[in-house]
């Protein structure tokens, strides 16, 4: 079979065409956040210390955001805000909706099968807050509570699997803890950090934290897979705040008031 030249024409532009479509897809984050001119950062937005809004100014504070802010200065652009759902942010990075998730993404052997992570940028112990009234002082006390857990979280299995006896309801955002302030429940559970900055705020005289925990985790930067070279640069970024000492500045600033120790380097392993 023999072609002529404007059918051999059109097969040169049909791969050059797919040549130049395949590199687009294969770029990898750094080079598309260059191209775009901007880093789109996920944040959830409502954490004191870690990622909350100002209502005054409207700019996300916190050690995340900082962090996001790191992330784009190493690719020499501006860091662009997403705020995400906890139960929704995974889907948002998948989708595209973000570049990476800074998003207290705790490290779980079933989420990396859906992303990939950086390396520790935050270690997290898992506590119970109880209601003084409620008569519980230990986690015996715990086996027929009423639980509130943030929907979405790690936690929600966590206390499933230790309380099976327990009542356990899953609230949307800050609403677990406006749950245990309306009496609506008995406990919470929740990384010590978020319990630790409710009690800074709330009728402290009326909660107690019970010794012991139910774990801890590790959070990181998620990403989406298939991008080594992002996660490494991710890690790079870590590692170089914790060897400056900036990463202990960031700390101190923004979780250091609500939890002094760091029980953690920036750049740790995450599992």
């Amino acid at each position: 079979m023999t072609f002529g030249p404007k059918y051999l024409q059109k097969i040169a532009i049909a791969l050059v065409v797919c040549g130049a479509t395949i590199s687009g897809v294969f770029a990898g984050v750094m080079e598309d956040t260059k191209q775009r001119g901007k880093l789109v950062c996920g944040v959830q937005g409502v954490t004191p210390g870690f990622a909350l809004q100002n209502p005054t100014t409207g700019k996300i504070e916190g050690l995340e955001p900082e962090l996001c802010e790191k992330v784009a200065q190493s690719l020499g652009v501006p860091v662009e805000y997403k705020l995400v759902a906890s139960e929704a942010r995974i889907a948002d990075l998948l989708q595209g909706r973000v570049d990476l998730l800074a998003a207290a993404m705790t490290w779980t052997a079933a989420r990396a099968e859906q992303v990939d992570f950086s390396a520790v940028y935050f270690t997290n112990y898992f506590k119970v807050m109880v209601r003084k009234d409620s008569g519980i002082t230990n986690f015996d006390g715990l086996r027929t509570a009423r639980f509130a857990n943030n929907k979405g979280s790690l936690l929600e299995k966590v206390t499933r699997e230790r309380f099976p006896e327990a009542t356990l309801i899953s609230y949307d955002g800050n609403q677990a803890y406006v749950a245990i302030e309306q009496e609506l429940v008995d406990a919470l559970a929740s990384g010590e950090l978020f319990l630790r900055t409710f009690l800074s705020k709330a009728d402290s005289a009326k909660y107690v934290i019970l010794d012991g925990d139910l774990g801890y985790s590790k959070i990181g930067f998620a990403v989406r897979k298939g991008d080594p070279a992002w996660v490494d640069h991710l890690n790079k970024v870590l590692v170089d705040l914790e060897k400056s000492g900036e990463g202990q500045r960031m700390y101190d600033r923004t979780i250091g008031p609500i939890m002094k120790e760091r029980a953690f380097k920036f750049g740790d392993p995450i599992n």
